[in-house]
């Protein structure tokens, strides 16, 4: 058994021989095939941001560790003097 996939409206015959040797032209006519238009606009994504990056909190984060890591080393530096 063959098989065939169309992917356009088409129109062609084919021969179909059986069992016994007898030969048939069959005529196919495909034309239920809806070609869809791609929408080529993305309005999903805002023009000169980029989402969800999280820059903000990182930076946040990082200037807290860097201001905690300043504290300790001022104070042990104060207490190494003494």
């Amino acid at each position: 058994m063959a098989q065939k996939e169309y992917t356009k409206n088409t129109n062609e015959t084919i021969e179909v021989m059986d069992i016994a040797g007898n030969k048939t032209n069959i005529n196919i006519l495909i034309d239920n095939i809806k070609v869809e238009e791609q929408n080529t606009n993305d309005n999903t994504i805002k023009p000169g941001d980029l989402p969800g990056t999280g820059l903000k909190q990182i930076l946040i984060i990082s200037i807290v560790i860097l201001s905690i890591f300043a504290v300790v080393v001022f104070i042990r530096y104060k207490n190494m003097l003494k």
